[in-house]
């Protein structure tokens, strides 16, 4: 399934599915293995654990009213 950034959304992981994929946007692929994030110059692989934990990480700054302003530029990497 592809999915893209939902337009004007605060989190980097608000997505959308979309049918057609131009080589031009940056967009997610998931499968049962893991999320491809591909842009115009990287492909990055990422579980869904990992995927998971950074999205409530997200989530959770964002509740912090000095975080709650900005987009969310959480990346947790070990």
């Amino acid at each position: 399934m592809y999915l893209t950034r939902t337009k004007g959304a605060r989190s980097p992981y608000a997505l959308v599915p979309v049918n057609e994929i131009k080589e031009t946007d940056s967009y997610h692929l998931f499968s049962t293995y893991g999320i491809l994030v591909c842009t115009e110059s990287t492909k990055e692989h990422v579980t869904l654990t990992e995927w998971y934990c950074e999205a409530l990480s997200c989530e959770a700054l964002m509740q912090i009213k000095l975080f709650g302003y900005s987009e969310c530029l959480l990346v947790i990497r070990k």
